[in-house]
């Protein structure tokens, strides 16, 4: 892996759990980690449901390790968008070096 290509700023959010005065569930993020990575667009589609059009985006991430731990619950915030994590592969010497991380971002119109 290059150095030099890990040009974009994404940030790394994990999520907790709470109650609210009514008894629901509430989901709350908060940022872990920033880091510089690579991202490259992979893809993407539209689609109609329930009378919807979403439109989603597929990248894929490569940060360096540094220290992090890095789950499928986690989301990344880059551009502008939320990207949810779907996959996690480790890479380098031993698979120590660096994570590739395929998201999707959805928009619904």
């Amino acid at each position: 892996m290059q150095v030099g290509r890990l040009n974009q700023r994404i940030t790394i959010q994990s999520y907790s759990e709470t109650q609210n005065s009514y008894g629901e569930v509430v989901r709350t993020y908060s940022t872990l980690y920033t880091r510089w990575a690579q991202v490259k667009p992979t893809g993407g589609n539209e689609s109609i449901q329930a009378d919807e059009k979403t439109a989603s985006r597929v990248a894929e991430f490569t940060i360096r390790m540094q220290g992090t731990t890095i789950n499928e619950t986690m989301r990344i915030v880059w551009n502008d968008y939320t990207w949810e994590i779907v996959s996690i592969d480790e890479g380098g010497i031993n698979l120590k070096e660096f994570y590739k991380i395929v998201a999707v971002s959805k928009d619904s119109q």
